[in-house]
């Protein structure tokens, strides 16, 4: 039947692009038998092959049968032998008995159900061992019977193009094949000759179309005589005789006009009626599909290239009315695709070559017909075929006539605005009432067809969004629409369905991304670009809640995915918000709009994760420290100080957020990330302080001299002195993440407070203005000693360990810089001289001072070692003594008769004379101890 059907349509195409040449018609012809062959061959294959369930089930049951046997088979061989021993007594084999025999005796054996009965003596034991062994080895070894093995039955080879010829071949010389020739010849002689006669005027019309409708009913008289006898021989004339009918009464109406249009349609209803009758009371499908494929050959073999589309749609909706009528009653499914492949080839051939907008009226109520009868049909056919033990949906229907009608559809209504978009609605909502329709029904029974028909609705509901709407609406509802879908998916454990609805969202956006942006958005959130945007991470983050949750059940689900969607929505939720923010706002505003931004979505996030349990919600909201750094960093590049504007609600308000969120759910699976964004955090909250401070201070003198350095010291000193104290450590979240908060967080701020006094001595005069200077008793270094005290009690809470032995020595090393920069102040306000390190360099009273200042320092460290017995103490202060020497012969010994270079030396000689007196070096542990043992 395939073969018949490929060289007709092969005929069909042939013939449209040669214009009719009889030799092309005739290769299409065989072209088309030869891949009609191929497809028939493939379709028998694959109906032959059992589903894989099906297929081991089929293995599993061959492999127990084929055991079974075995097993009778021993178990008849050995009762045999029982039956045997009164039996004259058999010649001693003359050789051994080989090995393989003896190992199936010993797999009969060991497979029966019991030993066989002990016979008696010796003798006969011996002359039966060789015959059990032969007859256990015979059964072995015996080849299985068809049905007997667990072999599965051989599957068909795939068709390939040399067979597929050699397969046609066979078609017209294997069985009836007189007549399948025949037939194929007589078809194309006839419409040869119609067309021959018509264009040379041979014979008078009425003779011609006489003698066709003659040989046609001939055909159908003796086809119907021979039904009985000869039904496939039978069947093949009335198939001829049909498609015979069919062209003549259809060049009488077209070419000849000697029938008016309601007489030659009436006809045409005749013949249908007639075929469809005769293939259903004898059950024949090939008649059928012979008599559907004539009648759709007819009008393009006797085209002329003329003619009203009206006519040809009315014929072919006729055609479509005896397809239904058989489909009624007949669940033949070739018959059904026959007549839906050409209906739509040939509509769609019509449609490319002579449709214009003015056939809109004439055309499209044939669409909706066609469209109607096979939905029907389809429909039709998966209610009769439900129960059955097979496919009961028609897949080439229900999904082909949809998609094949709103192609066409699409073509005709173009000129006409939102048409397309209706049409795909009017689609989603025919196949979605239907699909309701059925489950009420047939409920379980028809699931499948319910589900193709939901999915149908779906696509096109989504389809008609980007025909109606604008780019960005159409990326939110195709998000929302993936969301729910996957949602479904979820719960009815259905892996395509889930995958088409994540597509569906990264769709979405792609379809946001390409979309125009519009000059003028609209209002402040409410415009479709903030919007879209927020519809597409919010089905990012509902998708990924539900497979968070449905993971723990459902094996074939990776537990990543969850994860990776929620990712996805929070990057598209931040990245829209960011966005929206910097298109509405300017600074002042536009940092602290992005705190309360961050603040309500961290604070959402906590809330979503504490209400439902999801895990993987906290992080969001654990990631507000990045926030608040990102908003340092323009608040301390764009404004003044961080409070301008609506700073102050807006950092406070980001401030409370982020410790309620920290404690609603911290993360101890992280506790290197979790360090990290603590310590963030907290250093941009103290910055944020540290900038207002001093930013207040410098408002306060206007300006002018030093008080404003003091915050940088202060507010740092004031953290390091509450990361101090035990009792923060009693509550969060010292309790929770004390070795962050004492060692990390107080560590660095300890350093940072160092490398200030550092450079902010050698950079700054510490003017006290309105204030006279006086050394210590001035703001700065005031704050200095302030700070220092506090990295003292800071080190003292530390653990013994390397981090309190290098605090201790950073601590000498601050106060030795900051004594220095307190002494070189007093010469730049007493001594006159420039706060600038060559002016500093190049005064001997600077370098008079600093040889008394360092020898003093000395001699207080070495008398203090030499009291306390503290050798490396004591080493330090003569350190310190012998670079106060070096520094007296190479910079002091250069000013020649200067009175600072006698101050110098006499001094430091003094000194050091003291020095030898009150502090000697003390003695070590060892020795102290050994005149008391």
């Amino acid at each position: 039947m395939w073969t018949l059907l490929g060289i007709l349509g092969g005929s069909i195409v042939a013939g449209l692009a040669s214009r009719y040449n009889e030799v092309a018609v005739i290769l299409g012809a065989i072209l088309g038998g030869m891949l009609g062959y191929g497809f028939g061959r493939s379709r028998k294959a694959a109906a032959s092959k059992p589903p894989a369930d099906i297929e081991q089930q089929i293995a599993r049951i061959y492999q127990a049968l084929g055991d079974i046997h075995r097993r009778l088979a021993a178990l008849e061989a050995l009762r045999g032998l029982e039956s045997r021993v009164d039996m004259p007594a058999a010649p001693e084999p003359t050789a051994e008995v080989p090995a393989s025999l003896a190992a199936a005796a010993e797999r009969a054996e060991a497979h029966a159900p019991s030993a066989p009965t002990p016979v008696t003596g010796s003798a006969q034991g011996e002359r039966l061992e060789p015959v059990a062994l032969a007859m256990a080895s015979g059964v072995a070894a015996a080849p299985a019977e068809p049905g007997e093995t667990g072999a599965l039955p051989p599957r068909q080879p795939e068709t390939t193009a040399p067979e597929a010829a050699r397969g046609l071949l066979a078609w017209f010389t294997g069985g009836n094949a007189v007549v399948r020739i025949g037939l194929v010849i007589l078809f194309f002689g006839v419409a040869f000759l119609v067309k021959y006669a018509a264009e040379h005027s041979l014979l008078p019309p009425e003779l011609r179309l006489a003698g066709a409708g003659a040989l046609a009913l001939g055909l159908l008289g003796l086809g119907w005589k021979l039904r009985v006898d000869k039904p496939s021989y039978g069947l093949s004339l009335q198939g001829g005789g049909v498609a015979l009918l069919y062209l003549t009464i259809f060049g009488a109406f077209r070419l000849y006009q000697l029938l008016p249009a309601t007489l030659a349609f009436g006809l045409l209803a005749v013949v249908a009626a007639a075929s469809a009758v005769l293939a259903i009371r004898q059950q024949a499908q090939a008649l059928a599909v012979l008599g559907v494929a004539g009648g759709f050959l007819a009008p393009v073999l006797a085209s002329t290239g003329e003619g009203s589309h009206v006519a040809l749609f009315s014929y072919y909706a006729l055609l479509n009315a005896g397809i239904f009528y058989v489909a009624w009653s007949q669940s033949w499914r070739l018959l059904n695709f026959t007549g839906f492949l050409f209906t739509f080839v040939i509509a769609t051939l019509w449609g490319v070559t002579h449709y214009r907008p003015e056939h809109f009226a004439t055309t499209e109520p044939f669409l909706l017909l066609f469209f109607t009868f096979y939905l029907v049909i389809a429909v039709r056919y998966a209610l009769r075929e439900a129960y059955n033990l097979k496919s009961y949906v028609d897949a080439t229907l229900v999904f082909g006539t949809p998609i094949v009608s709103f192609g066409l559809q699409s073509q005709l209504v173009r000129p006409y605005g939102f048409a397309a978009a209706y049409s795909a609605l009017a689609l989603a909502a025919i196949y979605l009432l239907l699909a309701r329709w059925l489950w009420n029904k047939r409920g379980e029974t028809l699931r499948l067809l319910v589900d193709a028909f939901v999915a149908l609705g779906v696509v096109f509901a989504t389809l008609a969004l980007p025909l109606a709407l604008d780019g960005r609406w159409t990326s939110a509802a195709w998000a929302l629409e993936g969301a729910a879908v996957a949602w479904v998916s979820l719960r009815q454990e259905r892996r395509l369905g889930l995958a088409f609805g994540v597509l569906l969202q990264l769709l979405a956006a792609v379809m946001y991304i390409a979309s125009p942006f519009a000059a003028d958005p609209g209002p402040p959130i409410a415009n479709a670009r903030c919007l879209g945007a927020a519809m597409i991470a919010l089905a990012g983050m509902f998708t990924a809640f539900h497979l968070s949750r449905a993971s723990a059940r459902l094996t074939w689900l990776p537990r990543q995915a969850g994860g990776v969607l929620l990712c996805w929505g929070v990057a598209w939720w931040v990245v829209n918000g960011l966005v929206e923010i910097d298109r509405q706002l300017r600074q002042p505003h536009l940092a602290h709009a992005l705190l309360v931004f961050a603040a309500l979505t961290a604070v959402a996030f906590a809330l979503l994760a504490k209400k439902t349990g999801w895990r993987e919600a906290r992080v969001p909201a654990l990631a507000m420290p990045l926030a608040l750094a990102f908003a340092l960093l323009i608040d301390s590049v764009e404004l003044a100080h961080p409070f301008a504007g609506w700073g102050a609600p807006a950092w406070i308000l980001a401030g409370l957020a982020w410790a309620w969120c920290q404690r609603q759910g911290e993360a101890p699976s992280w506790p290197r990330l979790m360090t990290l964004l603590h310590a963030v955090a907290v250093w941009s909250l103290a910055l944020v302080a540290t900038l207002e401070v001093a930013w207040w201070i410098d408002l306060a003198v206007a300006g002018k001299a030093s008080w404003p350095l003091i915050a940088h010291l202060l507010v740092p000193a004031a953290l390091l002195a509450a990361l101090s104290a035990p009792s923060f450590y009693q509550r969060w979240p010292g309790v929770t993440w004390p070795r962050c908060y004492r060692e990390l967080i107080a560590g660095l701020t300890a350093a940072g407070l160092w490398g200030w006094m550092l450079l902010g001595n050698a950079a700054h005069t510490g003017d006290p203005w309105p204030l006279p200077f006086v050394p210590l008793l001035n703001p700065l270094d005031l704050a200095q000693a302030v700070a220092l005290t506090l990295m003292v009690r800071w080190m003292r809470s530390l653990d013994a360990g390397r981090l309190r032995e290098a605090s201790e020595k950073l601590i000498y090393v601050a106060a030795f810089i900051w004594a220095n920069a307190m002494l070189l102040r007093a010469m730049h306000f007493w001594g006159g001289v420039p706060y600038d390190f060559d002016a500093m360099m190049a005064s001997m009273k600077v370098q008079t001072a600093l040889a008394l200042f360092w020898t003093l320092l000395s001699l207080t460290a070495m008398v203090l070692a030499s009291r306390r017995g503290l050798r490396p103490l004591w080493f330090l202060g003569a350190s310190l003594m012998a670079l106060v020497v070096l520094k007296l012969f190479l910079v002091d010994l250069t000013n020649r008769g200067g009175v600072e270079r006698i101050v110098s030396f006499i001094g430091v000689g003094l000194l050091l004379l003291a020095l030898g007196y009150f502090s000697p070096l003390p003695p070590k542990r060892d020795a102290v101890a050994e005149p008391k043992s």
